[in-house]
């Protein structure tokens, strides 16, 4: 028996699958990425680059792009408009503030599924619950600033 959640990440992997027969530039990627909502693991000139959905900031869609050993590239999308930001998003300060909004944004989401909030300092956390296995959950945290990311992690939390 397959489980509804199984059956989202099938629908994740087909839609991906798809995407890659189409996309060949990073632009292409980028507005795939913005188009779906989901990040994406790509191979462009031989170099794989990893595509982050960061969220909507003033009306457009927000895409980091990572390349091991390479700069972050961050873009916006503003309807089919992809444009480099040329932008280094400022390091989390990790204050007790910042923290205790972490803590909460990773606890609502566990609850609900997904959730947001920004921090004291005007940084956006972002967490969603990815999959559910047993006792365990896989959640994936983003910190973001003004549209660019600045963290990110994926944790598994069993209790």
């Amino acid at each position: 028996m397959i489980s509804k959640t199984r059956l989202g990440f099938i629908g994740a992997a087909l839609t991906l699958m798809s995407v890659s027969v189409c996309a060949d530039t990073l632009n292409d990627w980028v507005q795939e990425v913005a188009l779906t909502r989901q990040d994406a693991l790509a191979i462009i000139n031989q170099q794989t680059i990893e595509f982050v959905f960061v969220g909507q900031h003033r009306g457009c869609e927000q895409v980091a792009a990572l390349q091991r050993g390479g700069p972050q590239i961050n873009f916006e999308i503003c309807g089919q408009e992809v444009r480099d930001k040329h932008s280094v998003a400022p390091l989390w300060p990790a204050d007790d503030g910042s923290r205790t909004m972490l803590t909460m944004v990773v606890n609502h989401a566990l609850n609900q599924g997904q959730f947001q909030a920004t921090d004291p300092n005007g940084y956006l956390i972002f967490a969603r619950r990815q999959s559910a296995i047993g006792a365990c959950v896989t959640l994936s945290v983003n910190i973001s600033y003004a549209g660019d990311l600045v963290d990110r992690d994926t944790r598994r939390i069993c209790h």
